[in-house]
């Protein structure tokens, strides 16, 4: 997982661990790192879980390029992985070869949706400012690209970690 502190995660896996408790052939393992910022911390993670020889891994990427070459020597070593929530980067997993199973939204079509709803209540001159978590820069293509073909003017995009400001 991300970060085992996140409201999110303990939510998920105290419902991993419940729902793995009645069966006596699966032993759950979760692992997670502090913040939801350390990819280093969750490739080593992901390298550990490969070398321990666990018997699949679920992934919910930080990072969705960082993560494709350990999931790649997982996948090659037999390791199945299921990829949730935060889709691994598709083209990197082509070049691979390498096919991994995705629960989880689109988030391009889920940022086209919103930008189609905001063409509908905007006017021409109106400004729009995104401010994002951590898929940010996932789904904010596919609006920006929608904002800019109705000819709107983009002022701002803001992660909600505060590390990305830009003017448009």
């Amino acid at each position: 997982m991300k970060s085992l502190q996140a409201d999110f995660f303990k939510v998920m896996k105290e419902g991993a661990i419940q729902y793995a408790a009645p069966l006596p052939f699966l032993d759950l393992v979760c692992v997670g790192t502090a913040t939801q910022t350390e990819v280093e911390e969750q490739v080593d993670l992901m390298y550990s879980l490969i070398h321990q020889q666990v018997d699949a891994i679920v992934l919910v990427p930080i990072d969705s390029k960082a993560l494709v070459q350990p999931v790649v020597e997982a996948v090659r070593k037999g390791v199945p992985v299921i990829n949730i929530d935060i889709r691994l980067d598709t083209q990197l997993l082509e070049q691979a070869g390498v096919e991994v199973a995705f629960v989880g939204p689109d988030n391009f079509a889920a940022a086209y949706e919103v930008g189609k709803l905001l063409d509908k209540k905007l006017r021409n001159e109106d400004k729009v400012a995104i401010i994002e978590g951590l898929n940010f820069f996932l789904r904010e293509n596919w609006l920006q690209q929608l904002i800019f073909s109705a000819h709107r003017w983009l002022s701002g995009a803001l992660s909600s970690l505060w590390m990305y400001w830009r003017e448009k």
